[in-house]
């Protein structure tokens, strides 16, 4: 995925969270924790290359 597409979905993610923690809702703390996460494994895991395998 190019990275121009990751920081995108990064600013995406960012401001949804925002969005949620300061609506007041009780689990803040979750949406920052699922939030930070999310945008940690979109650079940190590869993309899955798709096609055929060989496989015996």
């Amino acid at each position: 995925m190019p990275n121009y597409l990751k920081i995108i979905i990064c600013l995406i993610v960012a401001a949804a969270a925002a969005l949620i923690y300061y609506s007041g809702i009780n689990a803040r703390e979750v949406v920052l924790g699922i939030a930070a996460l999310m945008i940690g494994a979109i650079w940190l895991f590869p993309e899955a290359s798709g096609g055929k395998g060989t496989t015996n």
